[in-house]
C-alpha cells in the first residue's frame, strides 16, 4: 500500500519513497507519483506547507546519496530545470512551477538551509 502525501498538477499524486532528512518530521524526503517518475521534495516551511519538488532521475538521486554531488546541485539540475513550490493558504494546497535556481537561491538566502 503506498503512502499518500501530496497532490498538485505538476505532479499528480505523490507518494512517500524514502526519507532522507529527518527532524521532528521528514525534512528531505524521495516521492514517487503514479507514472512512477522520482521527485526530491524538501520543506522549506512547514508552517505554511511550503515545500520544493524537483523531478529527479535515480542516477541524480544515486549520485547525492552517495555524495558525488550536494543536494542543492541535485535540486539546481533537476529533469527541466523547474522546481514545483507549494504552499496551503485556507486550507488549500496552492502549487505553482519556478525556476529552480529562484527557489534555492530564496532559500539559502533566507534559511542557511544549504552549507
Amino acid at each position: 500500500m503506498k503512502n499518500k502525501w501530496m497532490t498538485t498538477k505538476e505532479t499528480g499524486q505523490l507518494y512517500f519513497e524514502r526519507t532522507l532528512v529527518m527532524t521532528t518530521r521528514p525534512f528531505v524526503f524521495i516521492c514517487k507519483n503514479d507514472e512512477e517518475k522520482k521527485y526530491l521534495c524538501m520543506e522549506l516551511d512547514y508552517s505554511i506547507f511550503e515545500y520544493a519538488i524537483a523531478e529527479v532521475t535515480d542516477k541524480m538521486l544515486d549520485d547525492m546519496i552517495h555524495d558525488k554531488v550536494s543536494m542543492e546541485d541535485t535540486l539546481r539540475h533537476c529533469v527541466g530545470g523547474q522546481l514545483v513550490a507549494t504552499i496551503q493558504e485556507n486550507d488549500i494546497i496552492r502549487s505553482i512551477t519556478k525556476d529552480a535556481n529562484e527557489i534555492i537561491d530564496k532559500a539559502a538566502l533566507e534559511e542557511k538551509i544549504f552549507y
